[in-house]
C-alpha cells in the first residue's frame, strides 16, 4: 500500500466559494496528437484557463480530475502550467497513485510540494464549502476516494474519484469526452479529456460541471474549429462505416428473430421478396439479403 501523508487532515474548510467546478483532464502535452494539425498545446491550455475563469467568475473551487500533463517528457513547459494554476486554489485528482513516485517528476507532485495546488486525499480527506445564504450557513462536502488516502482509501492501482454525498454525485477521471449520466441511484460524471482528438468528436461540446447546493450544471467550454489530417478523416469514415454495418446486422438479426418466431422461415423470405420488389432491388441485393438473413437466423 502507498504511504499515507501524516499531516493529512480530516476536513479542509473552504470559505468564499459557492461550490465546486469539476474539470476533466486537459491532456496537456506536446503537439503529438494523432489526426490534429493545429497547436494542441495552446488548445489544451486554453481549455484549462477557460475552466479556471469560469470557476473564478462563479466562485467555485476548481477540481481537476486527471493527470494534467499527458507525458512527463513535456515537463519543459511546467512553468506555463504553474502560471495557469497559481492562485486558483485548485484541487487535483490524479488518476492513480503513480503521482507519488518522485522519480517520475509528476506535475501533481510538483504543484502539491510547491503549495500551488492540493492533491485530493493527500492534504485532506474531504473538502467542505461553507456558503452563507441570507444569514444561514450551508455546507457542501466533497469526499476523496483514492489509493493514497482520503475518506475512503482504495486498493493500490484503483482509479481515484471524488464523491459529493449530499447530491449523490460521483466524479472520476476518464479518457473520453466529459459526460454526465444517471447510474444506479447516483449521478456519474466521467470527467474526461478536454481536447477532441478525432473528426467524429468535432461536433461534441466539451463540458465542465458546476456543483452547488442547487444541483449540478453542465457548462460548455469555448471551442474552435479543428483541422484534421486526411488520414484521420479516412479512419473516422471507416469507423463510421463499421458502426453502421454493425447496427444494420443487429437490426436484421432482431427482425429475423421476430419473423421466425411469428411467421416462420417462409414468412421471413416472403417479407424480403416484398421489400425488394417495393424498393426495386436487383437480384444481387436480394441474394445478399437472403444470405444475411440466413446468417442472422443461425445466430438466433
Amino acid at each position: 500500500m502507498l504511504e499515507l501523508n501524516p499531516q493529512s487532515i480530516e476536513t479542509s474548510v473552504i470559505t468564499g466559494m459557492k461550490g465546486f467546478l469539476l474539470v476533466g483532464d486537459p491532456w496537456l502535452g506536446s503537439e503529438r496528437r494523432v489526426g490534429r494539425v493545429d497547436n494542441t498545446w495552446d488548445t489544451s491550455m486554453g481549455k484549462l484557463v477557460n475552466a479556471f475563469e469560469i470557476a473564478a467568475e462563479r466562485q467555485l473551487l476548481p477540481v481537476v480530475l486527471g493527470d494534467l500533463l499527458h507525458e512527463n517528457r513535456d515537463m519543459g513547459k511546467v512553468l506555463e502550467i504553474i502560471n495557469a494554476v497559481k492562485g486558483r486554489q485548485a484541487v487535483l485528482v490524479p488518476r492513480d497513485g503513480r503521482w507519488l513516485d518522485r522519480s517520475k517528476g509528476h506535475i501533481a507532485a510538483i504543484l502539491q510540494a510547491s503549495g500551488l495546488a492540493h492533491v485530493a486525499g493527500y492534504s485532506a480527506k474531504r473538502y467542505q464549502i461553507q456558503v452563507n445564504d441570507n444569514g444561514q450557513w450551508h455546507k457542501l462536502e466533497m469526499e476523496c476516494h483514492t489509493s493514497w488516502g482520503g475518506h475512503n482509501r482504495l486498493d493500490q492501482g484503483s482509479r481515484a474519484r471524488v464523491v459529493i454525498p449530499a447530491l449523490g454525485i460521483v466524479a472520476e477521471p476518464d479518457s473520453s469526452i466529459p459526460t454526465m449520466e444517471a447510474e444506479q441511484g447516483h449521478t456519474l460524471i466521467k470527467a474526461g479529456r478536454l481536447i477532441r482528438l478525432t473528426a467524429l468528436e468535432e461536433s461534441l461540446e466539451v463540458n465542465v460541471f458546476a456543483v452547488t447546493q442547487g444541483g449540478v450544471e453542465r457548462i460548455a467550454l469555448k471551442t474552435v474549429p479543428i483541422v484534421f489530417t486526411d488520414a484521420s478523416m479516412s479512419a473516422d469514415q471507416f469507423q463510421q462505416g463499421l458502426v453502421r454495418d454493425s447496427q444494420f446486422v443487429e437490426r436484421l438479426r432482431a427482425s429475423t428473430a421476430e419473423s421466425l418466431e411469428e411467421e416462420g422461415k417462409e414468412g421471413m423470405i416472403e417479407q424480403i421478396d416484398a421489400i425488394c420488389t417495393e424498393i426495386g432491388a436487383d437480384d444481387y441485393v436480394r441474394t445478399k439479403l437472403y444470405e444475411l438473413s440466413k446468417d442472422a437466423a443461425a445466430a438466433v
